[in-house]
């Protein structure tokens, strides 16, 4: 395994990252973009958007798309957000929140449009004061003027800071525990995890509580979106293998030291950039490259067919080293 530049090699698969510098090279910031689009399409699930001709301009490609219902209304100016229960609270606040935040601070009369919400995105618009100007859609729609802001680049944008700092703003921490495991349910990983059962028996020895940020789930305990912000701002060690869930950890505190599991040749970035604009420590455990068991039964292309495994032992020697005080 090569070792760039910014990272001290400590341990086969443990990379020290340094907070600055350097380090920017390995978690960049996204830029945006925003266009006007007449009579562009939006399609609420899964999220795209459409121009007039028919062309892409943000999300995912669907299988299929409905003949799109003429929108109904004044014909104000719209902003497609990505929302409802296919979009993880990460990218919610991270895309969706921050746009909408921006636009709302800057045109009184601009308005939103996306998938009906979940409760959590409905509490997040309500904090900002933006609930009433959002327009929910079961079906794809044709708008008469659409104006769309999306990223650009790779990692996230500083354009998320402001929303997450308003939610934050009005939360006091609470402490259910200082350590956090936020990582993603087996059947939302793009690979299975070899030794899943070990990593969760490491973590309950050392004091992990377990963060299911997509069912907003802490243990068994159901959480509304002030309980999950105070929960993170209390956290001062925080295990996450979830990129899209990356921006839940700007409500924690500076200082705080995440521990990122990743997967050589397949990290994203995403959670080193939160880290890296909200001042918190990062270190990366990077896994070997998945693969293939060769006696695994047929058909290919089954989900988790390739296959990972954590270093548990980097892992162990990472939260040691750290210095950091749970």
């Amino acid at each position: 395994m090569s070792v760039p530049d910014p990272f001290r090699h400590a341990r086969s698969g443990w990379f020290d990252v340094a907070p600055r510098g350097p380090a920017a090279v390995q978690a960049p910031m996204q830029g945006i973009e925003t266009v006007v689009l007449e009579d562009g399409i939006v399609v609420p699930a899964p999220f795209a958007v459409f121009d007039a001709a028919g062309r892409l301009q943000q999300g995912a490609m669907p299988a299929a798309i409905a003949a799109p219902a003429p929108m109904p209304g004044d014909g104000g100016v719209l902003v497609p957000l990505a929302a409802g229960s296919t979009v993880p609270l990460g990218r919610f606040v991270s895309e969706s929140l921050a746009i909408a935040s921006m636009h709302g601070a800057v045109d009184a009369d601009i308005g939103l449009i996306g998938a009906p919400l979940v409760p959590c995105q409905i509490d997040a618009l309500v904090t900002l004061g933006l609930l009433g100007r959002y327009t929910p859609i079961a079906e794809p729609v044709r708008v008469p003027r659409l104006q769309l802001t999306r990223p650009v680049g790779r990692g996230l944008s500083r354009m998320i800071r402001p929303a997450i700092e308003a939610l934050r703003f009005g939360v006091e921490p609470y402490e259910v525990s200082t350590r956090i495991a936020m990582l993603a349910s087996p059947d939302r990983t793009r690979f299975g995890r070899i030794n899943q059962g070990s990593l969760h028996g490491w973590l309950r020895a050392q004091s992990f509580a377990t963060l299911d940020a997509w069912a907003m789930k802490l243990g068994t305990d159901q959480l509304g979106l002030v309980d999950l912000i105070a929960v993170l701002a209390a956290a001062r060690i925080i295990v996450i293998d979830d990129p899209a869930q990356a921006a839940l950890l700007g409500f924690c505190d500076p200082g705080a030291l995440v521990l990122e599991l990743g997967i050589d040749g397949w990290t994203d970035t995403a959670i080193g950039a939160v880290a890296r604009l909200f001042g918190l420590e990062w270190r990366l455990i990077a896994a070997g490259p998945p693969r293939y068991p060769v006696k695994a039964r047929l058909p290919l292309g089954t989900r988790h067919m390739l296959r990972t495994e954590v270093d548990i032992g980097a892992l162990d020697m990472a939260l040691s080293d750290s210095g950091a005080i749970g």
